[in-house]
């Protein structure tokens, strides 16, 4: 309780009773006078206040009461006067009262707010203001209190806030916009009802929710809110933000500011789709319903206001023969009969819960013991509430009894897991086919890459050389053809589309095919169009499509023969790419079929120009998958043929800086490659070959001795297989992204999608499949190390 403030007594007086002493008590009860007086003006001033205002002596004691106390708390001015205020009141204080009295003591003020309860019991929050005064001797000898009734707008805070909660926690989607048509606040109910969150939402036109269709009724409620008027549960469509058109019902308000102007609207959406869905269903049934009964194609019978089975059709009439008089029987009776206590009893409740309420019910597949049948039978039902003849409510139920199609689904279920094991195994067999047959040409094909052009050799025995080239790389090429075909037919081929510089695709595989092209003497001509900048595309799957159309070209070209490659806009969305030559041509009967599997016209085409067929059918597959087309022209045999290929257009990136390699003196500085190969004649090569490009080559052939030297040497680029003796190459290149921030280059025999994903997500830059060209991999490097200084040091192959 508080403590009570000290008096301080003065009780000296004249003991000689002097005149001095009369003239001194006439002077003290004069001054006295003036000061009752000047009290009494004061109270009069503060009962002018409508603040409720008292004051409190030393013994705590309330000497003075305004006016405004008394309307404030029902206690007049005697009931007041001489009484403890806190008791008076039952006042309930924010901290404990000594820590209030410490401040005002300290400060001489103090400031907050207090509970008091009216002579009615009414509660009131006020605002309080403690002020202290002190006598002459600066001891505490009473302390003025002012309250302001704050009860109405701490209840309209409340108010606020539980309207907050309310508005966030309903399920109706309760939104709010501007006068034009701008969304302001969102709630969790329009999150979860239109997909977008709110910081999706706000901020936008109010529009990008109505479909272009209903974009009418906008400025229409617009104009109602603007009059002040409501838009009450209307019913239309809207969008989510999958695209999904949904049936609501709105009720749209106008918000109006402290001054009453309007500056906005408030809209609740309910999702109506599927009350609509069964209205409608609703209605048809009604209309129907006497056809319903005798004449649908499933099973019906109708349950009436008494829960009396009512009426059963031809179809229906077997689920019901073991049930004796079962027209005009009590339908929990029936159910019990034909599913038991437990079963039938849950049937039983969702009828009568839909005959209450009116929500429609479809039940899943349902597969349940028959009691009166002794075995487990399998139905799909549902039931709506409907209107009956005599105008009373009842239930309608449509099933099928779908016992032998559950058992049917459940056996082509079972076949098709095994033909998906089966497939898995396939597929799984064929990647492990290719690395078995990849990883040892990957030595043969990048010695015979870098001796066909070793000037120290005979010409005779590097053409040999480049025979053997063309023959492993045909072979990989055949094998890649196989692996894309069955990713093909799987579904299991996937793009990564990025804006992909034309020019440079096509000189990139220009590029590859040089030394072909200059065996041949084939004239190469290309024609790209400025405006034709990038394309949308996957930059390897597109390259591979150009590469299996040139290499098309060049096949099927005689030497001294010319291809020309053009490019040009179509529109503002689509480019065109030629690819034309002079060759054999292709028959009209033919070119039907150019790009079916396996097809190349005929045998003879087969026998003189080898392959299987596939390179076209892949391609147009890719350029399906590109949102492109590809097609063929031709006048026919020995007029030369053309491709066609139209591919969307994309905006060139902005370009990044690039990267450099700086050593200490700032010069680049030569890239040192880490080498991890188990295959020795592979390392060997690579290592001879990566040394002559230029690079610093360290070699490892296992996880251990690769983890060793990271651990010791500076290693700016990893180059590994990902198959090892005591690991693997994503062990290792998880490992190393530990210590320091490195870019790696997988190997792999292994090259089906999902390889390929992994290696990216292991933190590989690029997946090389083996066997590796050469001139592939140190392009791959210079890709990866991404500096003209790094580029420098990669000699040209």
């Amino acid at each position: 309780m508080n403590a009570p403030l000290k008096r301080s007594h003065d009780d000296s007086s004249d003991k000689d009773g002097s005149v001095a002493g009369l003239t001194g008590a006439t002077q003290n009860i004069d001054e006295r006078r003036r000061t009752e007086l000047r009290l009494a003006e004061q109270a009069r001033l503060l009962d002018l206040s409508f603040d409720a205002i008292f004051v409190r002596d030393a013994e705590n004691r309330i000497t003075y009461w305004s006016k405004g106390a008394e309307s404030a708390y029902g206690f007049s001015r005697e009931e007041a006067l001489g009484r403890d205020p806190h008791k008076l009141l039952c006042t309930e204080f924010p901290e404990p009262f000594e820590r209030i009295y410490e401040a005002l003591l300290r400060d001489g003020r103090w400031v907050g707010e207090l509970i008091h309860t009216r002579k009615d019991g009414a509660r009131v929050v006020d605002s309080t203001r403690w002020a202290l005064d002190r006598d002459a001797e600066g001891r505490p000898s009473s302390i003025l209190e002012t309250n302001t009734d704050i009860t109405e707008r701490k209840r309209a805070e409340e108010s606020r806030f539980r309207l907050a909660a309310i508005v966030e926690s309903s399920e109706d989607a309760i939104v709010s916009k501007d006068l034009n048509g701008v969304i302001t606040t969102w709630n969790a109910g329009a999150e979860r009802l239109f997909g977008y969150t709110a910081q999706e939402a706000i901020g936008q036109p109010v529009t990008m929710l109505i479909p272009t269709d209903h974009l009418d009724e906008e400025p229409f409620v617009l104009s109602r809110i603007r009059r002040g008027e409501r838009a009450e549960r209307y019913e239309t469509v809207r969008r989510r933000k999958d695209g999904k058109l949904i049936d609501v019902s709105l009720t749209v308000s106008p918000i109006v500011d402290a001054h009453g102007r309007i500056i906005g609207a408030s809209k609740i959406v309910r999702n109506i789709t599927a009350r609509k869905k069964a209205e409608a269903t609703l209605r048809r049934n009604e209309a129907l319903f006497s056809t319903l009964v005798e004449q649908a194609p499933t099973g019906v019978y109708v349950v009436d206001s008494q829960f009396r089975l009512q009426q059963v059709n031809a179809l229906a009439l077997p689920a019901f023969e073991n049930v004796n008089q079962h027209i005009g029987r009590d339908f929990s009776e029936v159910m019990h009969i034909l599913w038991g206590p437990d079963v039938g009893g849950e049937i039983v409740r969702i009828f009568r819960h839909t005959l209450e309420t009116g929500e429609a019910y479809v039940s899943p597949r349902f597969t349940e013991f028959r009691h009166d049948l002794d075995e487990e039978r399998s139905y799909e039902w549902q039931i709506q509430r409907i209107t009956l003849p005599d105008g009373e409510n009842g239930i309608v139920c449509y099933f099928q009894d779908v016992t032998e199609q559950v058992s049917s689904e459940r056996a082509l279920r079972d076949a098709k897991a095994a033909a998906e094991a089966a497939n898995s195994s396939k597929d799984r067999f064929l990647a492990i086919l290719s690395h078995e047959l990849r990883t040892p040409l990957t030595p043969v094909l990048m010695t015979a890459a870098a001796l066909e052009h070793d000037p120290d050799l005979r010409r005779d025995v590097r053409e040999d050389l480049a025979m053997i080239r063309r023959n492993i790389e045909l072979e990989t090429k055949l094998i890649d053809d196989l692996l894309d075909l069955n990713r093909i037919i799987n579904g299991k081929l996937q793009l990564s589309l990025e804006a992909v510089d034309l020019k440079e695709s096509v000189s990139q595989v220009c590029d590859i095919c040089r030394s072909q092209i200059n065996e041949r003497h084939i004239c190469l001509e290309t024609e790209l169009d400025p405006a034709v900048s990038h394309v949308t595309a996957d930059p390897a799957r597109f390259q591979q499509v150009l590469w299996n159309v040139l290499k098309n070209a060049i096949k099927f070209t005689p030497e001294n023969g010319t291809i020309r490659i053009s490019a040009k806009l179509l529109s503002r969305e689509l480019c065109e790419l030629r690819v034309s030559d002079s060759g054999v041509g292709i028959p009209a009967d033919v070119l039907p079929r150019i790009f079916n599997a396996f097809e190349q016209g005929n045998a003879r085409v087969t026998r003189e120009f080898g392959g299987l067929g596939l390179g076209l059918a892949i391609s147009k597959a890719l350029m399906e998958l590109h949102r492109g087309s590809i097609r063929a022209e031709s006048s026919g045999t020995g007029q030369g043929s053309t491709f066609i290929i139209e591919i969307p257009v994309a905006e060139a990136p902005s370009a990044d800086p690039l990267a450099t390699l700086p050593s200490q003196d700032g010069k680049p500085r030569q890239l040192r490659l880490l080498l991890v190969e188990d295959h020795a004649d592979t390392s060997r090569t690579l290592a001879r070959l990566l040394r002559n490009a230029g690079f610093s080559v360290l070699t490892a052939s296992d996880l251990a001795s690769a983890t060793a030297i990271v651990a010791q040497e500076p290693i700016d680029l990893l180059i590994s297989d990902l198959g090892l003796p005591d690991g693997s190459g994503y062990e290792l290149m998880n490992a190393l992204r530990t210590k320091r921030s490195v870019p790696g280059i997988a190997m792999s025999g292994y090259g089906m999608e999902e390889d390929v994903r992994r290696s990216r997500d292991a933190g590989f830059s690029e997946h090389l499949v083996k066997p590796i060209n050469l001139e592939d991999l140190l392009s791959a490097i210079r890709r990866v190390a991404g500096s003209r200084a790094l580029a420098a040091n990669v000699k040209q192959s």
